[in-house]
């Protein structure tokens, strides 16, 4: 890097200064100091979604992937369920492999492993020979995709319109005799603009089709046989379908295009959680401040936190004052006043003022850590109707194939077996439950609720029983909430609803008795356990700290937290970040919501396949009118599941 640019960022700085900014000298700082000196040789390479051929893979750039117990990363190339099969099956059969899930809608993989048996490094290396490319966690890493998609989707809409102009004329000429010869060259004239589009649009499905079996393989090999038949065709004298063959790809890549935005937008709002670490710490010691990554903070640790910082762990503050905007955690938008004592949260802003405080909790101890981990955990959970799927994907594309050769040898038609390829969708299918459980996910997310398990949204359709903590639930100051009486009254209508209580009977039969509902007074935590536990169709509401046993007995389990470090989040369900009950109701409305959006997603899937796989089998569909119900299949299926966003 010359005098003229910063050794960080690469921007021009003036002569002989080596950084355009501070908080590139920090950043450069911070890098080197972990030992991550080659991300400035490295970088470039890493933000591709591509592997070389050699499938060299740098485990350090994905070191921030590892967890306690394996590692958590991105993978490009996904098509269909078949790859989220295919995937999670080669890393299972390395030694040393617990457990790997793949989550279809967001290209996220979880491995459980033992790093005694088998490295990270060889599990990055299998996926990526698989032909799909691993990258760290990476928010633009979707982008990067979209991006490549739009470029292929254009590069083929460009040669395609000008084939239409010539295969129109093909097809005018064909009713009026036109000469051979110039008919011979609208042929060749068409063989030459289809051949970039089966080259360069085509590429991703006929490299994905060589390395197993997807839905890729129907389309390269619906597109390709069109192609190669045409080609073949030019010289034997007959009938080509250029045409086809490059609509078919142009319009799928479309599709997909389409359907990998959505994608995008469902999960936008739980990639910002992954923004809202603090990029490093300021360390106090005896020889003055340092300034060092997150990984190398400990507990114990003094740490100065300056006016427009990010606080970088939990603890306590010890000196000094600031006024935190806690709105990541709490939902509240004014900021609070911070003095001594007061506990702070990895995450929030110091707004103004400065101060030191003491760590108490850091790496994946922090509230801020375990949120993300309760969300990652959500959207990797695999639903009961999402492992249906799963059973059904994985036999999907065989049978296609079959139907393909038996509607050729039947009808003598190649036309017909390339529709029935092309007009399949496992995509529906895949797409079905997993996206509508992200989309719904990053709504719960901006009600300021994190669910921990996918299934939530399923039981809570299945609830029956409501049970309530009292006190710090639905009281504050032995006083009724304002929110607890409009939201009991609500639910009661739909629900059986019950107070369970530590209180004296005399308290808690007041409370019950302006609510409405029934009540149990003076019960112990093991008590209250026993009791939601007796049933699997409750739900238990309280708020996290002695309520634990019941929250993990109850089918549902619902931890609200007035204040977030006393939430149980590894007892509960459903976390409410604030101590407001309409949110609850809410997430039953939007519970709702997204049970009746998977079943019509699933209805729409198995009934299209159903129905448009024997219309192209008679020959009712051409190729090109497939390759556009199969698009429209799968975004029907991405676009019903953004209606939950409401």
């Amino acid at each position: 890097m010359s005098n003229n640019h910063c050794h960080h960022c690469g921007r021009e700085t003036p002569p002989n200064t080596e950084f355009c900014c501070n908080g590139c000298h920090v950043a450069y700082e911070m890098i080197n100091r972990a030992g991550l000196g080659d991300y400035y040789s490295r970088r470039a390479g890493i933000l591709t979604s591509k592997v070389s051929e050699n499938i060299f893979i740098s485990e350090e750039s994905f070191q921030s992937c590892v967890t306690p117990d394996g590692a958590v990363f991105y993978i490009t190339s996904v098509r269909c369920a078949a790859c989220v099969w295919l995937v999670e099956n080669l890393i299972k059969r390395r030694e040393g492999v617990q457990d790997a899930r793949v989550n279809y809608a967001t290209y996220r993989v979880s491995v459980s492993f033992d790093n005694s048996k088998v490295s990270l490094k060889e599990i990055l290396e299998t996926v990526a020979r698989a032909g799909y490319p691993p990258v760290p966690e990476n928010p633009e890493q979707i982008n990067n995709e979209k991006r490549e998609l739009l470029l292929r989707f254009i590069v083929g809409a460009f040669f395609s319109m000008q084939l239409m102009l010539y295969s129109v004329a093909s097809y005018v000429g064909y009713f009026q005799d036109m000469p051979p010869h110039i008919k011979l060259v609208m042929q060749y004239i068409s063989m030459i603009l289809t051949t970039p589009i089966i080259i360069y649009t085509g590429y991703p499905f006929f490299r994905s089709a060589y390395k197993h079996l997807s839905m890729d393989t129907l389309v390269a090999l619906g597109a390709g046989s069109a192609y190669l038949y045409s080609v073949i065709a030019v010289f034997a004298g007959y009938e080509t379908y250029f045409d086809t063959a490059a609509t078919i790809l142009t319009l799928i890549t479309l599709g997909r295009y389409i359907e990998l935005s959505a994608k995008h937008k469902a999960k936008s709002g739980i990639l910002s959680l992954f923004t809202l670490s603090a990029p490093f710490a300021r360390v106090v010691t005896a020889e003055g401040e340092s300034i060092l990554p997150l990984s190398q903070v400990k507990v114990g640790d003094v740490l100065q936190v300056l006016a427009g910082d990010r606080v970088p762990v939990d603890g306590k503050l010890q000196s000094g004052s600031g006024e935190v905007d806690e709105s990541m955690l709490t939902g509240e938008p004014l900021p609070k006043n911070k003095g001594e004592g007061d506990l702070l949260f990895a995450g929030t802003i110091n707004m103004n003022g400065s101060f030191n405080m003491i760590a108490e909790s850091v790496g994946s101890g922090t509230v801020l850590a375990q949120i993300v981990s309760a969300i990652e955990s959500a959207d990797l959970s695999r639903t009961k109707l999402v492992r249906l799927v799963d059973r059904v994907s994985s036999i999907f594309v065989p049978v296609v194939l079959l139907i393909a050769v038996a509607t050729f040898i039947v009808s003598g038609s190649l036309m017909n077996s390339i529709a029935v390829l092309v007009v399949a969708c496992p995509c529906a299918l895949g797409l079905a439950a997993p996206l509508a459980v992200t989309v719904a996910l990053g709504k719960a997310f901006s009600l300021n609720a994190i669910v921990r398990n996918g299934d939530l949204f399923e039981n809570i359709v299945r609830c029956k029983r409501i049970y309530f903590d009292k006190t710090g639930t639905l009281t504050e100051s032995n006083e009724l909430r304002r929110d607890s009486v409009e939201v009991i009254d609500n639910i009661r209508k739909k629900y059986s609803v019950t107070i369970l209580s530590g209180d004296n009977r005399a308290n808690v039969e007041r409370v019950a008795g302006e609510l409405g509902v029934e009540f149990m007074a003076e019960l112990s935590p093991f008590n209250k356990a026993e009791i939601v536990g007796a049933h699997a169709d409750t739900m238990m509401v309280g708020d996290g700290i002695n309520d634990a046993p019941a929250l993990k007995r109850a089918g549902i389990g619902v931890a609200v937290g007035a204040n977030i470090a006393s939430v149980a989040i590894d007892s509960a369900d459903l976390i409410l970040l604030k101590p407001d009950l309409h949110i609850l109701e809410e997430i039953i409305a939007l519970s709702k919501r997204t049970a009746r959006i998977v079943r019509e997603n699933l209805f729409w899937a198995f009934a299209y396949n159903v129905v448009a796989i024997p219309l192209a089998a008679v020959g009712v569909l051409h190729p090109v009118v497939s390759a556009i119900c199969m698009s429209v299949s799968s975004i029907a299926v991405v676009v019903n599941s953004m209606r939950i966003r409401g």
